[in-house]
């Protein structure tokens, strides 16, 4: 290619002056041939410009805020809820939701609910009208609560999962983090369980789109 061509006779040009090379020195004292390597630098400036960028222009740079979802949830009432928002906020407009949580039914609450009707309404309150399917990968049903849970509470629960769209309950014990994915393509990772938020310090953060399918792929393989 001519660019090509043009990049190697300057580079040399500038390393037989580099060198003490006579003939090159000789080619500068030519007005012609000094106008030729004018000509050549200006058309390669031109080449370069058009030429896409071989590297990412905001690698090293810092993740704008409004770009990503990337959150420590912090202890108490209030940051608590806030976590909550996020994962609302995740979930607006989506049609397809997968939640994945141990102790999603009958887990544990912290101060963040005002008790076991609240943890349901605010579920409630936290899944779209958009969403046509809801499935949930936890381990008992409520009619099988884990020792100690409270059965009324995973029974509130559980008719709010249920309410208004196809709802469909995976029981497994070979998942241990939470996850929630929506509509095939975008993932969340929470730390906690949801009804421990604003119990203890947890990070939520996206899952990159590779991750995101190959846990689809998982939970495929446990769905009977």
């Amino acid at each position: 290619m001519r660019d090509d061509a043009d990049y190697g006779f300057l580079v040399g040009l500038l390393a037989g002056l580099v060198r003490g090379d006579p003939g090159a020195k000789r080619m500068l004292e030519v007005a012609d041939f000094r106008e030729s390597i004018l000509v050549r630098e200006r058309s390669l400036q031109s080449s370069l410009a058009k030429q896409p960028t071989t590297t990412d222009p905001m690698e090293g740079a810092e993740p704008d805020p409004a770009d990503l979802i990337h959150w420590i949830a912090g202890r108490g009432q209030t940051s608590g809820r806030a976590a909550i928002d996020m994962i609302r906020n995740f979930l607006v407009g989506a049609e397809r939701v997968t939640w994945c949580d141990p102790y999603l039914l009958n887990g544990g609450l912290s101060q963040t609910f005002d008790g076991p009707e609240h943890y349901a309404d605010t579920i409630s309150s936290l899944i779209p009208s958009s969403v046509r399917h809801l499935r949930v990968f936890a381990p008992n049903r409520p009619k099988a609560p884990q020792p100690g849970a409270n059965l009324k509470q995973a029974t509130q629960v559980w008719r709010r999962l249920k309410e208004g769209r196809q709802f469909e309950f995976v029981e497994t014990t070979e998942i241990h983090d939470r996850y929630i994915l929506r509509d095939g393509e975008k993932g969340l990772m929470v730390g906690g369980s949801f009804g421990g938020l604003g119990g203890k310090y947890c990070t939520i953060l996206p899952l990159p789109k590779e991750d995101v399918a190959t846990l689809y792929e998982i939970l495929k393989n446990l769905t009977p």
